[in-house]
């Protein structure tokens, strides 16, 4: 009778405990997240406002699901769809921050800027009537909407004379193409800083301009992706109509996207360049040439980001992008490298997959086959190249990947053009044909940076400091992708062997596994 009683007072005890343990239902949970916010705006001690609290408990959220899954107020959605979209509405103006002042890196040309006679290396110390330290978002300050007027305190490079000038602002067009030019007889070269809408357009019109080519490089190295239209748009000129693309595969659905014509490029070999910094649509992009043997990929293992992003607007402006689905290539491969959920930081922190595909168990990862020759590809995560290049980690010196990282060449840059006008070199060489050819740095540029990096040695630094500071000068002068037209057809290794591959024809035709 006693062990009876004990049970059944043991049977009482224990359905509550149950009931507490209780799984709630996903419905049951936004309902308890809902009277939490009842309860703090009724309740609490203060008046508070729960604009923050939503925001970070939306941000935490997302923090817990995927790497990519993402919150953006408005003033971020601002500036990401102005870089989707090629444009936003501004004075025109790159720069950079010494200390609490703008120095003006580049005028656009026919911007509001340049109109009101703003040039290379002038300061901006106010803004609006406000001293620029004052502001914790210089762009935000400098940006808005067309038609809208700014004010800016500018001290004038070279002369140091102070004149208040009103900007009118208007539309500020930015290209995705970032240098086009010819780097060795008939091979064209193609840098895309990002996919934006009128990506694929841009580039048909560079290939024009470029004339007769025998084959195309297309660099894709730091292209951290865009929009989906335009990778597709871009796959589409070098494909063949009814291609496969790109597929999605998600909870609910999925699609499958082929080219819709037969790109105006489908016979120019193309040679890609990828890093581990190239991801979402330039993978996608250097996949579906890879898959369907139609070029030869060059470089290091792609970033591997292969989730496709649903972006939901909210009423304020502000909007989250939730993953719904995973982005295959053409043969299958599922481009998103693997994660733990929750684990973001550790995800962006992982460098393993920047190691030569020796050592990274080639054996262990997925085979796929290629579409035309039925070549081996690898899956796993990423685009792992036909031919990978290992990063140059010991022929540059210490001292050289110190400055990069931290400037010094741009900040030297502001220093020669204090004392040195740029249109007195441009007189002297028009093009960037003759700038290359006949130009030599001289002892104004030298001095300047050394005095940056406190270190005289650099004088005598013929192998990287010169050929850098010629490249550096050159971007001022002449305009975006001039840098890779004086730097890079000599010293980048990884642009040299695409160079090398796309003059032989038959060494490209046997990485791509044609029969002859």
């Amino acid at each position: 009778m006693r062990r009876l009683f004990l049970l059944f007072v043991l049977a009482l005890v224990a359905t509550p405990l149950c009931a507490q343990r209780q799984v709630l239902s996903n419905q049951q949970h936004i309902q308890k997240l809902n009277s939490c916010y009842r309860y703090l705006e009724r309740d609490y001690v203060d008046e508070i406002y729960l604009d923050k609290c939503v925001e970070e408990a939306i941000r935490a959220t997302l923090k817990e699901l995927d790497p990519h899954s993402t919150y953006l107020t408005k003033e971020e959605m601002d500036m990401a769809m102005g870089a989707l979209n090629g444009g936003f509405s501004g004075i025109g103006i790159s720069y950079m921050m010494l200390g609490d002042t703008i120095v003006v890196r580049r005028v656009n040309d026919d911007s509001p800027a340049q109109r009101a006679g703003v040039e290379l290396n002038d300061r901006i110390v106010t803004i609006d009537g406000r001293p620029v330290g004052e502001y914790s978002d210089i762009t935000s300050a400098l940006r808005g909407h067309k038609g809208s007027k700014v004010k800016v305190g500018i001290l004038h490079a070279r002369t140091l004379e102070h004149s208040d000038i009103t900007i009118t602002r208007n539309d500020i067009e930015v290209s995705s193409i970032e240098a086009s030019h010819i780097v060795a007889p008939n091979i064209g070269y193609i840098k895309i800083a990002s996919f934006s809408r009128n990506t694929a357009q841009e580039f048909s019109a560079a290939v024009k301009r470029l004339g007769k080519l025998d084959a195309i490089i297309v660099d894709l190295r730091s292209n951290s992706g865009g929009m989906l239209t335009s990778a597709i748009g871009l796959s589409e000129l070098f494909l063949d109509k009814n291609d496969i693309i790109v597929s999605t595969e998600g909870r609910n659905e999925s699609f499958e996207y082929a080219a819709r014509r037969r790109g105006e490029l489908c016979k120019l070999p193309v040679i890609v360049l990828i890093n581990e910094e190239s991801a979402s649509a330039s993978e996608i992009f250097a996949g579906a040439i890879q898959d369907h043997d139609r070029g030869v990929v060059i470089g290091n293992t792609s970033f591997g980001k292969g989730l496709v992003q649903r972006q939901i607007t909210f009423d304020d402006g502000s909007a989250m992008r939730i993953t719904t689905a995973r982005y295959k290539t053409p043969s299958g491969r599922i481009i998103q490298r693997p994660y733990n959920q929750g684990e973001g930081d550790k995800y962006y922190g992982d460098h393993t997959r920047y190691n030569h595909p020796d050592s990274m168990r080639l054996d262990t990862l997925p085979k796929y086959t290629t579409l035309k020759s039925g070549r081996t590809v690898y899956g796993g995560g990423g685009i792992i190249p036909d031919i990978y290049i290992a990063h140059d980690t010991t022929s540059m010196p210490k001292h050289i990947i110190h400055a990069i990282q931290n400037s010094a060449f741009q900040r030297s840059m502001v220093e020669l053009w204090d004392s040195t006008s740029p249109e007195k070199i441009r007189k002297s060489y028009p093009t960037i044909e003759a700038y290359d050819a006949n130009y030599e740095v001289d002892s104004v540029a030298i001095n300047a940076f050394c005095r940056v990096v406190n270190d005289n040695s650099a004088k005598e630094d013929t192998r990287y400091t010169l050929p850098l500071l010629k490249a550096y000068i050159a971007e001022d002068l002449y305009g975006s992708g001039s840098y890779e037209y004086i730097y890079n057809r000599a010293h980048d290794k990884v642009l040299l062997r695409a160079i090398e591959v796309a003059q032989d024809k038959e060494r490209m035709e046997a990485i791509l596994g044609a029969t002859p």
